[in-house]
């Protein structure tokens, strides 16, 4: 017999193993155990909630750390470019910080409280994009709280950094800090914004849900945004006809510049287009009737009164007179509305909580867009007048057409329960002869798909036959031939 397979050999090998834990052996085992169960105990003991933090903190840090890189990286190639002394780095970052957060800056006795939107859009755009892409699978409430925390805390405590860095640069720069109260504001809405939207409107309902609100609020809000984004959208095309119209002015507001060379030029453009959200913006507010102000000027469908503005192409659009005709512009905003609810078809509840945040969100873009440049006193629409005349042309044509709605579903309940009275119009009964094929199709085609998935189970129940029952077959065939014998 093989000594391997031997039975003999079985006791030596406990016999061996039993020595080698009575030997020394066993003590540095012990002593290995007790610390990987220490280890263990410890990563417990330190809970899900260390690693939730740090989660979160590297979710919304990182779009914030990319942007400090490449500011520094963008304001370093900038004075090297202009030979202008390294010693401006601190301040020209930190005032660039301020720039993307829509903080007002200060520099020369100069006070800009109007700040571009582009970039605050960019920055805003990347912290969404992350935390939609991070919240796509399952998230708890207090990873939300956790990620409220971290959105706000990040560029609260970097703000607070660059504030300390512009007021040290002040000693030796003519440079100021501004109010830090009035510096949070834009700050911390621009951020709450960029949560909002990258929460997405799926993970709004499911809290609605759970907390027993209404998911039409969360369509409501959906609404209100397209009818802004239809209406700017319009506004859009408007600025582009005045600049076609008016491309004589671009060359009078050039000619403010007689040593202008193409880096200048270069330098007029981008400024333009870091301006163009607020320009959208302060249209938008034009086309529903408001007044856009610029220090002592004022523009509006109605009337019209400048002075002399700054020199920037997008000021170079704004007409010198307005006409009688200008006042049908406003039918800009009805059919922006029009489009949208003959999309959306909302109710009253709908329509109602719609107009209100067609209202706030008026008010918020309103308030972001506009502020104090240099020596104009305030460049921007009357913030309250532009929400309340948003809300009024969207809720007017939003509760028509919910009213033609609900009289056109209040027909069709009364026309089949009453089937021997004639349809109200021919093109009723064909819109609800096509619903009814519609329904009739799709049933019939779930009705194919249902059959055909019944078949395949029944093919997939046919062939697991036990073995058993071939064995018993076999034998019954068996029996048979036996017998026939």
């Amino acid at each position: 017999m093989n000594k391997n397979t031997s039975p003999q050999s079985r006791p030596s090998v406990r016999a061996r193993s039993s020595a080698r834990g009575r030997g020394p052996q066993s003590k540095s085992a012990a002593r290995v155990a007790s610390r990987v169960e220490a280890s263990a105990e410890a990563r417990r003991s330190k809970g899900p909630g260390n690693s939730r933090l740090r989660r979160m903190l590297w979710l919304v840090g990182i779009p914030h750390l990319v942007f400090v890189l490449s500011i520094v990286a963008v304001a370093l190639a900038a004075l090297l470019l202009t030979s202008a002394p390294l010693g401006w780095l601190p301040a020209v970052v930190a005032e660039s910080w301020m720039v993307f957060n829509l903080a007002p800056v200060s520099a020369g006795g100069i006070d800009i409280s109007l700040v571009p939107l582009v970039p605050a859009l960019l920055l805003g755009w990347v912290i969404a994009f992350r935390i939609r892409k991070a919240l796509a699978h399952k998230v708890s409430i207090n990873d939300l709280l956790v990620l409220l925390a971290c959105t706000l805390g990040i560029p609260l405590v970097l703000t607070g950094i660059a504030w300390v860095m512009i007021w040290d640069a002040g000693k030796v720069y003519d440079v100021a800090p501004p109010s830090f109260l009035a510096t949070l504001p834009r700050m911390l809405l621009l951020h709450l914004l960029a949560l909002a939207i990258g929460m997405g409107p799926r993970l709004w309902k499911a809290l609605a849900r759970r907390y027993n609100v209404t998911p039409v609020l969360v369509d409501a809000v959906r609404t209100a945004t397209h009818f802004l984004l239809t209406l700017a959208a319009g506004a859009a095309i408007l600025l582009l006809a005045l600049l076609v119209v008016g491309w004589s002015r671009q060359g009078e507001l050039l000619s403010a510049y007689p040593n202008l060379d193409g880096w200048g030029l270069t330098a007029l453009i981008v400024i333009s287009l870091l301006y163009l959200p607020n320009a959208l913006i302060d249209a938008a507010g034009v086309l529903v009737g408001a007044e856009l102000q610029i220090s002592d000027a004022s523009v509006s469908l109605f009337d019209t009164h400048l002075i002399p503005l700054p020199p920037v192409p997008l000021f170079g659009l704004i007409p010198a007179e307005t006409g009688d005709w200008t006042i049908a512009l406003m039918l800009i905003a009805a059919i922006a509305a029009a489009l949208v609810c003959w999309k959306r078809r909302p109710g009253f509840t709908h329509v109602g909580a719609a107009t209100v945040a067609t209202a706030i969100l008026a008010l918020i873009g309103a308030y972001l867009a506009g502020g104090v440049l240099g020596f104009y006193d305030y460049i921007g629409l009357h913030v309250w007048l532009a929400a309340g005349l948003a809300a009024l042309w969207f809720g007017a044509i939003a509760l028509a057409f919910a009213a033609a709605f609900a009289l056109a579903a209040w027909r069709a309940a009364r026309g089949e329960a009453q089937p021997e009275e004639e349809p109200a119009s021919s093109d009723a009964a064909e819109d609800d002869d096509a619903e009814a094929d519609d329904e009739a199709e799709s049933d019939e085609d779930a009705a194919e798909d249902v059959d055909e998935d019944s078949e395949a189970d029944d093919e997939e129940l046919g062939t697991a036959v036990p073995y058993s029952e071939y064995l018993k077959e076999f034998s019954e065939d068996s029996q048979k031939d036996q017998d026939s014998d």
